[in-house]
């Protein structure tokens, strides 16, 4: 959650009058922000009070403190409020009552905790029910786990071929921007893993060790990077085993590189090598030798239409206190790029330079986004004419040319007072 001191202020004061939604929203700008010292109990405290009064999103977010998940926002050994614990059917509680309002994430949550018999006696059944539901709301996980109940043969008919199909949806959806930050890792790493078994094995798929050695590689490499040190007494058996398959299939490594070898969505493996110095760089240090390379790296991926490059570029703007040298063209155009590709934190700093900060540039740029219609911004030609008069008022050409634009298109009706 993205509160200003003024916001909080006044969400406190309705939430202490009994408003769930300013409960809940307190409660996850506690829960966002707890790496900085505020810890989980006091997001809990909150999550509680909105959970009690039927707030299906609170109830979600308790269900995670209780199972001390956090892979939305980062978290380290020791974020979770000891004084919680660890409590899977406290956690499962509250993820079936969510699951029952019709919660996206709390449905495939419940699903996963009925699949592995976590905190609910095992259930394979229910938890296909559920899985069900939140595939049906578009939930990516959700796609994995029943690849994982066909693989097995459980709740359904064993069959590798649809289990290989679902995987490969779930692991091409994942390549949006929006995977890197909303996704379960050890369903992700799971995912590459068991398919670079299939390929190895020639389990509903034709066998190609080429193909069994990209799962099995980008395996290793997600568990070391997706996953933090919270997970890694789960993963690192999965870690090791990958990197051992990778070893066996060494001796057709070199035909792989030596053709230059490209990961799923043209992603080189030099994207992943060069991911450290990339990372380190910031903005106004783009100019300096030791980022030179990695940044001519992204970029060039960046504007080949590389997604993830795309993403870790526009990534390095975020939540930034922006040095004066920063290139806001720059900024608001990766903004736009991560935006279309489902990234939510784009759309909202998107947001905040047209609305806040009243950027021409970023105002048509949203208008432009509200025209296309995207992942997470609905078509809305009112909104898009609001923004471009914004825009137009300050001067800015394009801006008057798309009015003219619009005006031609529905002379009738040209200023419309609907609101987003």
């Amino acid at each position: 959650e993205f509160l200003t001191e003024e916001a909080l202020k006044w969400y406190t004061k309705a939430a202490a009058q009994g408003h769930a939604e300013a409960q809940k929203t307190i409660g996850t700008y506690y829960f966002a922000n707890s790496s900085f010292g505020v810890g989980y109990g006091e997001a809990a405290k909150w999550f509680l009070k909105a959970a009690k009064q039927g707030n299906a999103e609170a109830q979600y977010y308790l269900g995670k403190i209780y199972y001390s998940d956090c892979y939305d926002f980062y978290c380290a050994a020791g974020d979770f409020d000891p004084d919680l614990g660890i409590d899977a059917k406290e956690a499962a509680k509250w993820f079936k009552l969510a699951a029952e309002k019709g919660h996206p994430d709390s449905q495939y949550r419940f699903a996963t905790m009925l699949f592995d018999g976590k905190g609910v006696a095992r259930n394979d059944k229910e938890a296909l029910k559920w899985v069900r539901k939140a595939m049906a709301k578009n939930v990516i996980d959700a796609k994995i786990l029943l690849g994982h109940m066909y693989y097995e043969g459980r709740g359904v008919a064993l069959n590798y071929a649809k289990a290989a199909n679902l995987y490969h949806e779930a692991l091409k959806q994942k390549e949006k921007c929006t995977s890197r930050f909303y996704h379960d890792p050890k369903a992700y790493v799971e995912a590459q893993f068991r398919l670079g078994g299939m390929y190895y094995h020639g389990f509903g798929v034709k066998r190609d060790f080429i193909e069994s050695y990209k799962y099995y590689f980008r395996s290793y490499i997600s568990s070391g990077i997706e996953i933090d040190q919270r997970f890694l007494n789960s993963s690192e058996n999965k870690f090791k085993e990958a990197g051992l398959e990778v070893a066996k299939l060494g001796d057709i490594k070199h035909q792989i590189e030596s053709n230059g070898w490209y990961f799923g969505n043209e992603e080189p493996q030099q994207l992943y090598f060069h991911m450290g110095d990339f990372i380190d760089c910031q903005p106004h240090e783009w100019s300096q030798p030791k980022c030179s390379e990695s940044l001519t790296l992204y970029l060039k991926l960046a504007e080949q239409g590389n997604e993830y490059a795309q993403c870790m570029l526009a990534g390095k703007y975020f939540d930034l206190d922006r040095p004066v040298n920063i290139d806001i063209r720059q900024m608001i155009k990766w903004y736009v790029v991560a935006a279309k590709s489902g990234y939510l934190y784009a759309w909202v700093n998107l947001k905040k330079l047209a609305i806040i900060e009243k950027n021409p540039e970023a105002q048509f740029a949203l208008a432009q986004l509200f025209v296309e219609g995207c992942l997470g911004v609905n078509k809305s030609e009112s909104n898009a004419m609001k923004l471009f008069q914004m825009a137009a008022k300050q001067g800015y050409e394009p801006a008057k040319e798309a009015l003219e634009k619009m005006k031609n298109k529905n002379p009738v009706d040209s200023n419309p007072s609907s609101s987003h």
